[in-house]
């Protein structure tokens, strides 16, 4: 089955200098975009607290493939203000799907600071959505002790669907939606 990463809140971590050595280095198998046309997003970075139980959410519960695994050493303090040199990225999409977006965990070298436990919505980063079958996910997600915090029908004209909200193990709003949804153009 196919997943797409659809919507990204903002502002969000972007590692340019290492999604460039990449392509350069023919490391990601991802058509680079033209110039000419719109910009496309190319991933969103998460930082992970537990590395292996985020990535077990992602792969096993979303159904995300690993596309790279790397460890990097760099200025982190400087770029991002990160509390050590070393950083563990794991880049995860579809790997029949390049274009559809790619979620990058991170775990930087001694840790991150705690996201604050907050219910409502908040400015800045909001939510990442994935277009899949949502009972499917939600199965998987709970068969992995995940629980979502909500599933509501979904206003779809024309073609009422469940929707569903969990939140991964770092407290990021994962959305689930249909892919009657998807199959509505926006912005046309």
């Amino acid at each position: 089955m196919k997943k797409f990463l659809l919507i990204l809140g903002l502002p969000v971590v972007i590692l340019v200098s290492v999604v460039g050595t990449l392509f350069a280095t023919g490391q990601v198998g991802v058509t680079l975009h033209d110039p000419d046309k719109n910009r496309i997003l190319h991933h969103v970075a998460l930082n992970a607290k537990n590395m292996d139980e985020t990535l077990r959410f992602y792969t096993e519960g979303i159904g995300l493939k690993v596309l790279l695994d790397m460890e990097l050493e760099g200025d982190f303090p400087a770029v991002f203000n990160a509390r050590g040199n070393k950083l563990h990225s794991i880049f995860l999409g579809d790997p029949d799907q390049p274009d559809a977006g790619i979620v990058e965990l991170v775990a930087f070298e001694g840790g991150h600071a705690d996201r604050p436990d907050i219910e409502e919505p908040t400015n800045g980063f909001s939510l990442i959505s994935f277009v899949t079958d949502v009972h499917e996910t939600v199965a998987r997600l709970q068969s992995l002790g995940f629980a979502p915090n909500a599933i509501v029908q979904a206003p779809i004209p024309g073609n009422p669907s469940d929707i569903a909200v969990i939140r991964d193990p770092d407290g990021v709003i994962v959305e689930l939606i249909p892919f009657a949804f998807y199959a509505r153009p926006m912005g046309k």
